[in-house]
């Protein structure tokens, strides 16, 4: 910083140079503004940045597209300079196939009540994979179930391009059901005399 008489043989302020490196990023990585003054007695930033030293360099990550403007001051008068950081949101990949359910069975399709049943999956292409009235998985893997009544399980893999869907039906028997029926067909004998 100089002092009131330097300033005058000097000038106002002189932004050298004002850049972001790089001035592209994607959401979420980091970039550096890069600043150079003379004969300035303040230097600042805006967007929340604030005072900063006359020369320097500051690591950002903005989260949008951002301009920012760097102002040096002196007593007798203002220099600004602006430069912008383009931020990208990274494209999703998209797939024309739509995906390939490879595998999805039961070791058993009928129990009674209270046992249980394990199903496999395995699936490729997907983005999301569900199993109904289950909730989400993992692209692959098995899972030991109870259910307590007759129930249709449906694989759903999903992505971009569509959605398969593969469904296993598990029929549960009810023992004391069984048992009712077979009362119910009891027909005793009648005699007649």
């Amino acid at each position: 910083m100089g002092s009131t008489s330097e300033l005058k043989e000097l000038g106002t302020p002189v932004i050298q140079s004002f850049e972001a490196t790089p001035a592209v990023i994607n959401a979420g990585d980091v970039t550096s503004l890069r600043w150079n003054t003379i004969n300035s007695q303040s230097v600042s930033i805006d967007n929340g940045i604030g005072d900063v030293a006359i020369s320097g360099t500051l690591p950002i990550s903005p989260t949008t597209t951002t301009f920012y403007t760097l102002t040096a001051k002196n007593s007798l008068g203002t220099a600004t300079a602006r430069t912008q950081i383009i931020v990208q949101t990274p494209s999703v990949p998209t797939t024309s196939t739509t995906p390939r359910i490879l595998l999805f069975i039961s070791d058993r399709t009928t129990i009674m009540q209270g046992e249980h049943v394990t199903l496999k999956w395995n699936v490729t292409e997907s983005s999301i994979v569900r199993i109904t009235p289950i909730d989400s998985v993992n692209a692959s893997g098995e899972l030991r179930v109870y259910p307590t009544e007759t129930t249709t399980f449906t694989l759903t893999a999903s992505n971009s391009a569509g959605e398969s869907t593969v469904s296993q039906k598990i029929t549960v028997i009810n023992p004391a059901a069984q048992e009712q029926g077979r009362e119910y067909q009891f027909s005793p004998e009648c005699c007649t005399g």
